[in-house]
């Protein structure tokens, strides 16, 4: 795998242990709101550092096209 697809699976891992981390301490009934916070942060973590892979390796891209 190349490194690029190493860390973008390690954010995924750790933001869905961050969403488990986030539902378990939740209390007063809104574990599910923070569970999906938690998620909502990581896809966003996650769309950025793609975008940020994708726009550095813009010259490779014209190769496999």
């Amino acid at each position: 795998m190349k490194k690029s697809t190493k860390l973008l699976i390690l954010i995924l891992v750790l933001g869905l242990l961050y969403s488990i981390g986030k539902f378990a301490r939740g209390h007063g009934g809104g574990e599910a709101q923070n569970f999906l916070e938690g998620m909502y942060f990581t896809s966003f973590v996650l769309f950025l550092s793609s975008f940020t892979i994708l726009i550095i390796n813009i010259r490779h891209l014209k190769h496999y096209l």
